[in-house]
Formats: C-alpha cells, structure tokens, sequence
C-alpha cells in the first residue's frame, strides 16, 4: 500500500513515526512539497525515524509522481505558508478581531489560499489515484474537505484532533478508559459541542456541568465560565472561545503584542535552521531532540496568548515525547487510514463528513464534524437532529459562510470575497469585509 503526503509541514515527522508504528502493510511513502527543500528535510527526518523499517520512503519531484498509484493521500498543505499566516493574523487583529489561523478573517483567507490549492491535488489523483482517499489535514478541515467532495469525484474525509483532546480529557476526568465511554459530538470544523457521554450506559452530562472541579479538569485554560457552560447545557471545543468570548480573546493577544502565528513563524525558522545543520553534520539525536522540543513548546502554548495573554516563547516547556502521546492528527490520521483499509473490524472517530442529518436547513451532502463509526472500510456518521437552538443558529450561520467562501475561492471575484466574509459572524458586515479583503493574503 502506498500513502502519499503533500504538504511536508512540520506535522511530518509525527506522521511518518505513526505510519511506520502502526501501518506494516505499508510498503511505500511518497512525499512532496512546492518547496523541495522541507521534503528533503522531512525524508532525512523520517529515515532517522524508521531504522529497520522495510518501508520505502522518497521526494517526489512532481505532484502526479507522488499521487500516482497511491491508496491514501494526506494533505497537510498550506498554501502560502506561516508568513502568510502570520500576516493574516495581525491584519484580523487590528481590525479588532483576534487573529486565528482557522476562524474569522485569517481564516477565510487561508480558505481562499488552501481551497484551490488542495483541488489542484483532489484533480490530479482523479487522473493517477481515482480511486485513492484524500485524508484532509489542511486548514480550515471542514470548508477544504467540503470543497473538495463539492467540486471533484475524490473521496475525501476531513481530520481535526479538537474533538478526540476533548473526549480524552473527559475520559480523565472521569477517570476511566477513553473506550469505555460513548460520546455524541456534533457541529462544524472547529465548531463543535458535545452533548452526552455515557459510562456504561449511564449519562454523565449533568455531573460533568455541575462540578467546578470536573469543569476546571476538563478545560486546562480558562476558556469558559461555569456558568456559561451550564446555560449552554453541552460541552463545547475551545475554539468556540472565539465566539462566546471574542473581545476577552482579543484583548490576551493584545497583551502578548503578538498573535500566535506572529510567535509561531519565530519558532519555525529557528527550528528549520537547527533541524538542517543537524542533518547534515549526521547528528540524528539532536535533530530528534530539537524537534521534539519544539513540538512541546507549541502544544504547550496552544491558544495561551488569546487565552491567559502569555507567550510562547518566554516559559520552560514540559519534557515530553511527542512521538508516542495518544492523541494529535497524526493519530487520527492512521487510526482513519487503519479503519479505511480494514485493518481494524471497527473504530469510532469524529471526521468531518456529511453527516445523516436531519437537519434540513443545509444543502444536502454539506459536511459536518460528527461523530462516526468506521466499519468494513465505511464510514457511517451519526444522525444529526434536535439539535439546541444556540448551537443550530450558530452552525448555520457558520455554514452559510463556509459554502460562500468555497465559491468565492473558486471564482476568485472580489464581490464574492467580500460577501463570504461578511457572512462570518465574527466579522458581519459589508464595510468591514470590504476594508479586510484588500489587506489579507489572497
């Protein structure tokens, strides 16, 4: 079996360390980048990562060479890369809105980027993998994945650890093991509530709202208010900080001095720099360390600027291995291939595809984050219904965006980028949109 990445970010090595782990049948790798240069680096890092490994692991120079012949293909793109990132978060924050790779104005511009990006790729395995699967990890997961099932024949899925570091953190907090406990997620890519987890059969809903305690374990950050939790009645991800809680996420940043995009594009050439000389004077432990160090430093400070106004580079990250934790997307990632390929007899996951909803206010096939079981190479979602009137307006509002902004990547009009992102509720008006679109990185 064949898996190919492209998009050699620095998510690479982890994905490389997953696939040898836990996919022997695997029997080749192909990876490939616009920059030659981070697939060369990421191939010397997988073949530190392999020894003994009779996977075959190489650079393809051209995207149909990667493609061809593959079973699975992740994305990891990202279409102009951190700087851009970087650039879009400081445009999003001084226009009042906190900065976010994902969501509000930073993150309809790395739609606008990543859409026709990642179906250049979904048109080229029609040509050389037609029957491959596009395993979505480039950002925003759930409008890139909607666009490429929209506009290509590919079956695609789309990946998002948010909800899997939730339900762990929940598993904890009740103190039993993470498949002992039966969650029912829904929403939209980095939008999403939870709304019963069962023990055994018994729902443990109300005890996880009632206890401070339980609530203080659940969220390591200061995300939300107990009290806010409990009027909502369900257990959102962090990222819906954004939407509850926008102005205080705003004002953290603004204590940084720095979005995290800012921070991150510091980190990465650093670490880039080092992982290269590192290489190439044949020193693979202190590549490995370097790397790892990183990977800590960056989870460590996960949304800490927007959340407790903190940087990411001014405090001693935890000693962690990145390479052998239970969650992350490259997990998530090999545990979809595994069920995908039939290797395992079953798995359930939270994937961002169209759901079997109930909910009608969507255009049919639209793809939501949702709750599924993975059995015989199919993926069979949860239903979607009755769904709480916050959360349901919320959603709607947010996907009547998404399908705005896949056409207005695809057509690439003006009027169109100004009318997508009107629609975000973060931002939610002509003038302020019409000011944003000349300025972010389209």
């Amino acid at each position: 079996m064949k898996i190919t990445i492209v998009g050699c970010g620095l998510r690479t090595p982890l994905l490389l360390s997953a696939i040898f782990e836990q996919l022997p049948v695997v029997d080749e790798i192909s990876l490939f980048d616009t920059d030659p240069a981070m697939s060369e680096l990421m191939e010397s890092l997988g073949n530190i990562l392999r020894p003994g490994k009779g996977t075959r692991l190489g650079v393809a120079s051209s995207g149909q060479e990667a493609l061809r012949g593959a079973a699975f293909v992740i994305s990891s793109v990202r279409a102009g890369g951190m700087s851009s990132r970087a650039l879009d978060e400081r445009t999003s924050f001084e226009a009042g809105i906190a900065g976010q790779e994902t969501i509000g104005p930073a993150g309809f511009a790395m739609a606008i980027r990543n859409v026709p990006a990642v179906l250049h790729y979904a048109r080229l395995m029609e040509e050389v993998a037609p029957s491959a699967w596009l395993i979505n990890l480039a950002n925003p997961a759930g409008i890139v994945t909607e666009a490429v099932r929209r506009h290509s024949r590919i079956r695609a899925v789309g990946i998002c650890d948010t909800p899997q570091e939730l339900i762990f953190r929940i598993a904890a907090t009740l103190a039993v093991p993470v498949h002992n406990i039966r969650v029912e997620y829904f929403g939209l890519n980095h939008l999403g509530w939870i709304r019963s987890v069962k023990v055994n059969g018994r729902e443990q809903m109300d005890n996880l709202l009632a206890g401070e305690a339980s609530l203080h374990s659940i969220y390591p950050q200061a995300f939300f208010d107990a009290a806010l939790l409990r009027k909502v009645g369900l257990l959102p991800t962090e990222y819906l900080y954004f939407y509850y809680r926008g102005r205080r996420a705003w004002q953290q940043q603004a204590t940084v001095g720095r979005t995290r995009g800012e921070e991150l594009s510091l980190l990465n050439v650093a670490l880039v720099d080092k992982l290269r000389k590192r290489v190439l004077s044949g020193d693979s432990e202190g590549a490995l360390e370097h790397y790892s160090a990183y990977l800590n430093r960056r989870d460590a400070s996960y949304l800490k600027a927007e959340v407790a106004g903190s940087s990411a580079l001014h405090f001693d990250p935890p000693r962690w291995d990145p390479f052998h934790t239970e969650t992350g997307y490259h997990r998530i990632a090999v545990a979809t291939i595994e069920a995908l390929a039939g290797l395992t007899s079953r798995s359930r996951l939270v994937l961002n595809v169209p759901p079997a909803s109930s909910f009608e206010l969507w255009p049919p096939g639209s793809v939501a984050e949702v709750s599924c079981e993975i059995q015989n190479g199919a993926i069979v979602p949860d239903l979607i219904s009755n769904i709480p009137h916050p959360a349901r307006e919320l959603m709607q509002s947010v996907k009547s965006y998404e399908l705005a902004t896949i056409e207005a990547a695809i057509s690439g009009e003006t009027d169109a980028r100004i009318w997508a992102l009107a629609q975000n509720p973060l931002v939610g008006d002509w003038d302020v949109a019409a000011d944003l679109v000349p300025k972010l990185q389209l």
